[in-house]
Order: structure tokens, then sequence, then C-alpha cells
């Protein structure tokens, strides 16, 4: 058993088919498939449960994932820690949705140059399912998602919730200051599939109102919507981030929904891959600090959850 098998038994294990993880890990699949039967052979026990729609680890091969990714969190931050004596800076990747980087982006990259000169850090702006996916593919040590996941190749801490806008064009808002369930769905929508988030909570409130939710446009980017919205051509209910700027301009306006307030939460997302960070405590600063300034930012809108970082 070596370096190697574990992480790709590790990868396969937490991406559940075969095909993509081999992807993933730039290998042929023939070739990873050989990896995992060799370690099969020399520790004399299945790993993996085969199936029509992938790979599910057997109670060895989850016990064997557990044990691989302590060791190969182990490799990576003795590598990082003896890297350190020769002065190199530690790189972190981390994800950050449009709407929050609109809102506290440019503070937190002044401030993690200004404050961390002994870490680089490699910037991806994605929407929240991206980065998500990218953390469990290990493709990112840390991310701000709105999305949740099961996966054991992450772990994620809830650290606020977020009430999202009815947003029109100004010259297309409802004269109320608030807005019900059925007075929304009276206009023309501009919202993801049915498979996003915001989408899934409109449709069920709809369902649980006896009402329904007929969305005239179906886009999956926040940008489009907020374009769309710009454009007169729909209203759309959306995160303040995304439309902050517009907001203080005037040409959108925004209201609070009485009768089914929809919320998302911020989770902070890692990857069990790298569980500390050369500089944990410094970049947990930085991350209490961009928190901080999205709750100030967001006023009412937010509210604080779960444990201190």
């Amino acid at each position: 058993m070596n370096e190697r098998q574990l992480r790709y038994f590790a990868k396969v294990v937490e991406i559940g088919n075969m095909t993509k993880a081999a992807a993933l890990l730039n290998v042929a699949q023939p070739a990873l498939g050989l990896q995992i039967r060799q370690l099969e052979e020399t520790l004399q026990v299945p790993l993996l449960d085969r199936h029509s729609r992938g790979v599910d680890p057997t109670p060895a091969g989850r016990v064997l994932y557990d044990h691989a990714i302590a060791i190969l969190a182990h490799f990576e931050r003795a590598e990082s820690e003896v890297r350190n004596f020769g002065g190199q800076v530690e790189t972190i990747t981390l994800g950050i949705t449009h709407s929050m980087m609109r809102i506290v982006g440019q503070d937190l990259l002044v401030a993690a140059r200004r404050d961390l000169p002994a870490v680089r850090f490699s910037y991806v702006e994605e929407p929240s399912i991206v980065l998500l996916r990218e953390v469990e593919a290990g493709q990112l040590d840390l991310a701000f998602t709105y999305s949740s996941s099961d996966s054991q190749a992450i772990r994620q801490t809830p650290i606020q919730r977020e009430e999202l806008l009815f947003v029109t064009r100004a010259d297309q808002a409802p004269e109320e200051t608030v807005v019900g369930l059925e007075q929304l769905l009276a206009y023309e929508l501009v919202l993801a599939g049915e498979r996003d988030p915001i989408r899934q909570m409109v449709d069920d409130a709809a369902r649980q109102a006896n009402l329904k939710a007929e969305i005239s446009f179906e886009v999956q980017s926040l940008m489009t919507s907020r374009q769309m919205v710009l454009d007169g051509l729909a209203a759309s209910i959306l995160p303040y981030g995304v439309i902050a700027d517009e907001l203080e301009k005037g040409l959108v306006a925004t209201r609070r929904i009485t009768d089914a307030p929809f919320k998302r939460t911020l989770y902070l997302t890692r990857s069990n891959r790298r569980p500390h960070f050369q500089n944990e405590e410094q970049i947990m600063r930085l991350v209490r600090s961009a928190i901080k300034q999205l709750t100030l930012d967001l006023g009412e809108l937010a509210a604080p959850l779960g444990p201190d970082l």
C-alpha cells in the first residue's frame, strides 16, 4: 500500500464514480481500476461495492478512507511545514461567490495582502454549486458556499443566514413596502432551474400555499437574472449582494417578502485533505473579519449562526 494508491482510493470514494475520478486524477480508467484492485489484493478485503450508478465503499473501505484522509493530510502538512523552512509562501485556493465578492471581495483582497504576507491566496469566483464541487474534488482548499453537501471529502460550518429579496426594475416596483407570496408570483419571474436552492424554496412555498409558481425564464446565473431585471424583462428573488450597486444607484427596487421569507445559509466549506493550514489562526481571523463585515453590510437581512470559527 502506497501514497498513490491511497490518493486514488480516496478520490474514488469521494466522487463515487470511477470514470469521473479518473478524469479528475488525470489517469486512464483502466490504470485507476488496477491500482484499486491491487490495493484490495494487498489488504485481502473488498473495498468498494460496484454497481450501475458507480461505487460505494464497503465497511472496510470506509475504515480505510478515514485513515487515508488522515495519512494524506499528514503528508501535505509535512510538505508544507518543511517548505516553510525554505521561506516559501503558503498558497491557499479560496472560493467565493459572486454576491459575496461584490460586497466584501475588495476588502478581503486588501486585508489578505496586508495582514498575511506569508500566505498567497488564489481566488476563484464562481456560483456556489460550482465552488462546492471544486472543494469536494480537492481543487479548492476553502470556500464560502451557500450549498451544502454530505460528501465525506469536505466539512462545513454554517456561519450566517441571509434573507433574500424580491427585486424589480425601479419603475416596475409594487407600491407596497413589502410583498406577499401570491403578489410576487403574479409577476413575470426569472429564476434558476428546479434543482437550484432558491427555486426549490419558491416552489415549496407555492405548493404549501396551494399556489402555482409559473417561472417565465429559467437561467442558472444570478448575474443574468440581475440583468434581466435591469432590462425590465422580469422580476426575481435575489441576494442583496447581487444587486447592491444597482440598488444604490436607484436602478432596481427591493421588497421584503412577508408571508414566506426565503433565506439561505452561508457555509465555510473546507477540504478534509487539508485539516489545518500552516497559518491557520491568521487565516481564520481573516475569515471572521470578512464575515463580520458582510453581516454589517447586510444589516437586518443577516443573522449569525453557529460557534465562532
